[in-house]
């Protein structure tokens, strides 16, 4: 994650980092939920658009969310070719490679700038064609 938002994540950083995390785990569970995640965001420097997301309680972005790729020259968060498929195993999809073609064959149509990406605004068609939504 910290290469994709453009840091330098040479082990001995991630390591440091890695120890920190303790004091943003307020439930001292090991692992830093969504509001503890926050926290170190804002620490890392990030923006606000993670806490609006989770106040904003919409369920399609928050889909969206847990799949997208971040683009580290300006933050936009999208869909390519492999998170659908990671998004299609998680939800119990076994699909064949026909079907993948398939697929992505919808997801070219979804995409209306025809940018080899998804967008939030795209990515709704799509899960519809999935059946997902």
């Amino acid at each position: 994650m910290m290469a994709s938002l453009g840091y330098d994540a040479d082990p001995g950083y991630i390591s440091s980092l890695l120890d920190a995390f303790g004091q943003w785990d307020d439930d001292k569970d090991g692992m830093l939920g969504f509001d503890e995640f926050v926290k170190l965001w804002e620490h890392l420097g990030g923006d606000d658009r993670a806490q609006a997301v989770l106040e904003s309680g919409d369920p399609m972005e928050a889909e969206f969310n847990k799949f997208a790729v971040i683009d580290s020259s300006d933050f936009t968060k999208y869909l390519d070719r492999d998170s659908v498929k990671a998004m299609m195993i998680a939800h119990g999809f076994a699909p064949s490679e026909q079907y993948l073609e398939g697929v992505f064959k919808a997801m070219a149509d979804a995409d209306l700038n025809q940018d080899g990406r998804l967008s939030i605004d795209e990515f709704v068609k799509l899960y519809s064609f999935l059946g997902l939504g």
